[in-house]
């Protein structure tokens, strides 16, 4: 999914000539389940499964997101949020949500 503005009063726009949901900010279309939780890895995984992750770090934080484990996850661990760039990459500290690998 590509990088785009997101626009709660339509639900959808267009990206590369099509139209595509949106998901994050404060709108997310029924019947979408958001991920509760990522797991640490290289990368880690979402769950619930087939859930759609936060965006980045931000909106994991924002969405009360938890992480497993709860402490700081270890060096090269992560996991790819919905932002297919290194923007998405994100990680655990044991306290916060932050971009990029640990």
């Amino acid at each position: 999914m590509g990088t785009n503005v997101v626009s709660p009063n339509v639900g959808y726009n267009a990206v590369d000539g099509n139209y595509q949901p949106i998901y994050g900010g404060n709108y997310y279309p029924p019947g979408v389940v958001k991920s509760t939780s990522g797991t640490a890895g290289a990368p880690g995984s979402w769950a619930p499964g087939s859930s759609v992750p936060p965006g980045g770090s931000a909106e994991a934080a924002a969405g009360a997101v938890t992480a497993s484990p709860a402490t700081a996850w270890t060096t090269g661990q992560w996991v790819q949020g919905r932002d297919p760039s290194t923007t998405g990459q994100m990680h655990w500290t044991g306290t916060a949500w932050v971009t990029g690998k640990a």
